[in-house]
C-alpha cells in the first residue's frame, strides 16, 4: 500500500468477492449506498460506498474514492478503491477479505482480516482490523458516528474517521472529522482531512490538512 496515500483507505476505510448466488425471486436484497463530496481548501474528495447480501451470513462491500487536487505539483486526481467479501462470524464480528486498488499507481494489495460493527441508538461504532501478506503492514481503523433526530427530517450528524497503516518502513494515521446538519437525509456541514505519514528510513514526518464543507446522502 502507497505510504503516502493520502487521505483513505478511506476512512478509510471496510468488507470484499467470491462466489455469488443468484437471490431467488422471493428474496428482497437490500442494497446499501452513501455518496459524500467534500469540497476542501486542498483537494475535492467524492467518496462512494456500496453493500448488499450475497446469502445469508456472506455480504459484498465496495469503496471508491476519488481525490482531486489543486496544486500543480501533485498528481491532479487519484483515486482508491476496495472490494471486499465479509463472512459473518457472530453478531457484528465479520472476517474480512478484500483487494484495494491505488490509482494512478496501479498497486494492488489483497487484505485480510476482521471487523466489528454496534448500533447503540443514535451512536454507531465500527472497528476494523486487516494485514497484507505482501509485507509488514496492518490497518487499523476505528469509526465513530453519532446522528441524533429531532424530528423524521431533521438532526445532526456528528462521525470521526480515524485510520493507522503501519508498515515495516513507515507510519500513516489519518483522521476525517465531520459536524453537521440533517435535513430530509442530506447530510452537510464542516469538515477537516488530517494526515501524518512517517519515513522511518529517513525518520521525516510530513503533516497534510484538508478543511472545507461536506455534503452526504445515504441511499
Amino acid at each position: 500500500m502507497n505510504k503516502f496515500l493520502p487521505g483513505v483507505i478511506a476512512g478509510l476505510l471496510t468488507a470484499t468477492p467470491a462466489y455469488a448466488e443468484t437471490p431467488s425471486p422471493e428474496v428482497e436484497v437490500k442494497v446499501d449506498t452513501s455518496l459524500e463530496v467534500m469540497a476542501g481548501l486542498e483537494a475535492a474528495v467524492l467518496d462512494h460506498k456500496v453493500s448488499f447480501p450475497l446469502r445469508p451470513g456472506l455480504s459484498f462491500f465496495n469503496r471508491n474514492l476519488f481525490t482531486g487536487v489543486y496544486s500543480a505539483d501533485q498528481d491532479y486526481l487519484s483515486t482508491f478503491h476496495i472490494a471486499s467479501l465479509n463472512f459473518n462470524i457472530v453478531d457484528g464480528l465479520d472476517l474480512v477479505t478484500e483487494a484495494d486498488l491505488a490509482m494512478p499507481s496501479g498497486e494492488v494489495d489483497p487484505r485480510g482480516g476482521f471487523q466489528y460493527f454496534q448500533q447503540y441508538g443514535y451512536f454507531g461504532m465500527f472497528n476494523y482490523a486487516t494485514f497484507s501478506p505482501k509485507g509488514v503492514d496492518v490497518l487499523f481503523i476505528t469509526e465513530l458516528s453519532y446522528n441524533p433526530m429531532f424530528t423524521k427530517k431533521v438532526g445532526l450528524t456528528a462521525n470521526i474517521e480515524v485510520l493507522q497503516d503501519l508498515g515495516e518502513n513507515f507510519y500513516n494515521s489519518t483522521q476525517r472529522l465531520r459536524l453537521g446538519t440533517n435535513l430530509g437525509g442530506y447530510k452537510f456541514g464542516p469538515a477537516l482531512d488530517l494526515n501524518q505519514a512517517t519515513d522511518h528510513g529517513s525518520n521525516e514526518t510530513t503533516s497534510k490538512y484538508n478543511a472545507g464543507v461536506f455534503l452526504k446522502k445515504n441511499f
